[in-house]
Order: C-alpha cells, then sequence, then structure tokens
C-alpha cells in the first residue's frame, strides 16, 4: 500500500499541474460546454435534478445518460451556477485521474512507475485541455480504468460498479462489456469452473448493463427512440469508414500530439521483452490492450471526435511508464532524461495552431476572443440592440452564467428577423450567410487562427 512518502511525492508533482490549470476555473464555457454539457447541468439545476431521460429535452442529452450533468447540477445546487464550480468538479476528477494512474502504476510495478505514469498522462495535451472542461471524457477515462484495474484482480462485483458508472457517464463504455467478457472467457478457458461459478462471476456485469438498459427503455418509452436520431445517421460500421476511422483514431492515439515518442518507447519495450522471453503481459496488461483495440473499433464506425479517445491515454501512459523504468534499468538519470525527453515533445504540442474541438490548450485563445467580441457588443451596444447571432456567439448573449456577457441580451435571435439591426457572428468556418438582397457593413471583426467573430451593422 501507498505509504507517506508516495503520497507526498504525488503532491509534490501535482501541484505545478494545478498552478498551470487554476486559472482555466475562472474561463466561461467552449463549444460542447456551452452547446450541450454544461447548458444541460444548468437546466437540471435550474428544474428537476434527476437522472432520468425526461428530466432533460432531447436536444440537451443528445440521448446520452445524465450522470455527469446530474454532478454538476448538484454542485451547482450546493456552491452556485458558475463557471468555476463547474470546471472546479472537472479539476476534481481529472486530479483523482492522476491519482488512479499513479497508484495503480505504483501498486503492481513500483514508485517509479507510478510517477512517470503520472507525468506521461499529465503532459498529454488532450488531457490537460479536458482537465477542466465540462466534458464526459475525463469522468469516462477515469471509470474505465478502475473497471480495468477491478477485473484484473478478479474483484467483479466492484468492476461491475465502476461498469455501471462508466455506462451512466456516457453509453459508449459499452465497449467494457466486450473487456469484461474477454477476460471472463480467457479465465474459464484456463480454470474449467463450475457453471455456479461462472455465474458468479458474471451476473454483476449483467446487473450493470440490465440498468444502462432500462435507461434507454424508459427514453424509448419518453422520446420515441433508444438513441438519438441524429447520432444514429452517423453510424457506419462498413469496411470503408471503419478503416478510415481506424486510422484517424489509431493515428490521433499513437502519433500525434507528440505521442509518436511515448509508443516508439513502448514499441522498443515490447520488442524487447519479446527477444528476452518475457512476452506474456499480466492480467492488467492484457484487460488495457483489449480495452484499446476494442475502443478503436467501436470509434472507427461511429461519430469519431478525437477528443473521445481520451480513455485509451491511462492505458498508454501507463504502459509508457513501465516501458521507460524497465528500459532504463531504473537508473535514475537516464530514467529522468528519457521521461523529460517524452514529456518535453508532448508539451511542445501543447496547443495547435488552429481551432479544433477541445482537443488541446487552444481552446483558451477562442475563449478568450469570443469574450472579447462580447465585451465589446456589451460596451457599444448594450444589450437592448436587436441581434442575430449563431453558435457559439448565441450562447455568449443568453444566460450571463455561460461567463460571456453580464446580462442576458433582450433581442437576439438564432436566425434572421426583419427586425434585427446587427449579426453577431462566428465565422470559423465560413462567412455568415444573411438573406438575399439585405445588406451589412461590416463593424468589427475579432480574429486570431483559433477564432474568427464578425460584428455586422444591418444597412436599412
Amino acid at each position: 500500500m501507498p505509504g507517506l512518502r508516495d503520497f507526498a511525492t504525488f503532491g509534490a508533482f501535482l501541484v505545478p499541474f494545478l498552478a498551470y490549470k487554476l486559472g482555466d476555473l475562472e474561463l466561461p464555457y467552449f463549444w460542447d460546454e456551452v452547446g450541450v454539457y454544461a447548458r444541460a447541468a444548468l437546466y437540471l439545476h435550474d428544474h428537476t435534478v434527476g437522472l432520468l431521460p425526461g428530466h432533460l429535452p432531447p436536444e440537451l442529452s443528445r440521448g446520452h445518460p445524465l450522470l455527469l450533468a446530474f454532478v454538476v447540477a448538484w454542485a451547482f445546487r450546493i456552491f452556485g451556477a458558475t463557471p468555476r464550480v463547474a470546471h472546479l468538479v472537472m479539476l476534481t476528477l481529472s486530479t483523482a485521474l492522476l491519482g488512479s494512474v499513479y497508484w495503480m502504476a505504483l501498486w503492481r510495478w513500483g514508485r517509479r512507475v507510478g510517477l512517470v505514469s503520472m507525468l506521461l498522462l499529465m503532459v498529454q495535451p488532450l488531457f490537460l485541455a479536458q482537465s477542466t472542461l465540462v466534458l464526459p471524457e475525463i469522468s469516462l477515462a477515469l471509470c474505465c480504468l478502475w473497471v480495468l484495474h477491478e477485473l484484473s484482480r478478479r474483484r467483479y462485483g466492484r468492476a461491475a460498479v465502476f461498469l455501471a458508472l462508466a455506462l451512466f457517464v456516457k453509453e459508449t463504455a459499452i465497449v467494457l462489456d466486450v473487456v469484461f467478457a474477454g477476460v471472463l472467457v480467457s479465465r474459464w478457458g484456463r480454470e474449467r469452473p463450475s457453471v455456479r461459478t461462472a455465474f458468479g462471476q458474471s451476473w454483476p456485469m449483467l446487473v450493470a448493463n440490465a440498468a444502462c438498459a432500462a435507461f434507454f427503455v424508459t427514453q424509448r418509452l419518453q422520446n420515441g427512440w433508444f438513441l438519438f436520431p441524429v447520432h444514429v445517421g452517423y453510424v457506419d460500421f462498413g469496411w470503408a469508414a471503419v478503416r478510415h476511422g481506424l486510422w484517424v483514431g489509431a493515428c490521433f492515439v499513437f502519433v500525434e500530439q507528440g505521442r509518436v515518442v511515448l509508443s516508439a518507447l513502448v514499441a522498443v519495450w515490447m520488442v524487447a521483452r519479446a527477444v528476452r522471453g518475457r512476452g506474456a503481459c499480466s492480467s492488467f496488461g492484457a484487460a488495457m490492450g483489449l480495452f484499446v483495440v476494442a475502443m478503436l473499433l467501436f470509434s472507427a464506425g461511429n461519430v469519431l471526435m478525437k477528443r473521445y479517445l481520451m480513455c485509451l491515454l491511462p492505458p498508454l501512459a501507463i504502459v509508457g511508464g513501465r516501458a521507460a523504468v524497465e528500459l532504463t534499468g531504473e537508473r535514475k538519470m537516464k530514467l529522468v532524461l528519457a521521461t523529460a525527453v517524452v514529456c518535453l515533445v508532448s508539451l511542445s504540442q501543447v496547443a495547435s495552431p488552429r481551432f479544433n474541438c477541445e482537443y488541446d490548450m487552444g481552446f483558451r485563445e477562442a475563449v478568450r476572443i469570443q469574450r472579447e467580441a462580447t465585451d465589446y457588443v456589451v460596451e457599444n451596444l448594450g444589450t437592448g440592440r436587436s441581434i442575430v447571432a449563431n453558435f457559439p456567439t448565441y450562447a455568449g448573449l443568453e444566460d450571463p452564467r455561460f461567463g460571456y456577457a453580464p446580462h442576458r441580451f433582450e433581442h437576439f435571435m438564432a436566425e434572421y428577423s426583419p427586425e434585427a439591426e446587427y449579426i453577431f457572428a462566428s465565422e470559423i468556418f465560413a462567412r455568415f450567410e444573411v438573406p438575399a438582397g439585405v445588406e451589412t457593413t461590416l463593424v468589427k471583426r475579432f480574429a486570431s487562427p483559433y477564432m474568427n467573430i464578425a460584428l455586422y451593422r444591418i444597412v436599412r
């Protein structure tokens, strides 16, 4: 078990991470935060905090289970409905994920593996971005990791509890069923248990899935569908789609954001183990490997945003930590040098040079531009003008609790209307299109590689 020194080591290396992220607690909500997850938590806060599909409108739940919104909504009820509170909830979960990686690796392979594993996860640009954003990926990664840990220790009841939590964070955790079943079948093949013993090991998984199934059956009764219809339209498990999705997903997990160096380190370690006749992996390693493969395959046939693969980074960090320690023979200076190189390569990619959907720390600049543009509108036009706005600028005018405007704008609309005086448009991907015959003049543009917002005055 970890001792006082282990906790002190974890705390000492956690301080720089917390110092780097504390400033993000005050940031307004960004992209899917303001469009879905933080908005959903605010809706629950304003109405009834619950877990049933009927507690949220479908456009807010998107058919997903409500556990994250439920937790954040209760935090709002207790501490206040502000971005700081929501982001602090996420930072707490992120710290728990770092602590879990550290403890699991330490428990199996010692303090050095635990520390290196934690550092390898801490410096990942995706993790750094997600660690305060109100999105489900961090909490999903935390639950998935604990399922794998408990499975490797044959604690099937506890594994099922974390499986249920993962499923109620996001239904993509159904991938864990493949891992759960794979681990059980593999052990049954070796140990030949009685039917009673096999059932005793498998029924917790069945109960966890039954609870999740009850949610979706309820959703079918209340909304008329099991899964959000828009999302269903993106599902394609044809060979061409899966091949492309696998390539995109694997490149992101193993190559992009500087992870090519970490992946190369792991590959060299695996080859070295095979050459030395030590190719067999632990039950924890086997469970993690099966999980990575299953998640990549599942993601390839579904809607794939790169941030959805956050749950694969903790296993990669743990394997990378073990690889670094074993390849350096636990020689301290070589280990420090190897860890520093891998970490610095990842940190060099901490912010990509252009806008992306919550993949790295570039979101800070996107939020800054939107807040600057909203401040300009407030200071120069006030909150009483009729303004047309699209996403995400629309959200900044809608609710001061999103963190942009001090007050709700009195007359704002998501679509053009003849009484509109101004257009406040996000033009990240394309110029805002006004109806034929409507003339506009540019008042001011707020632009960077991460965000492009224009304020137009409608000429009468």
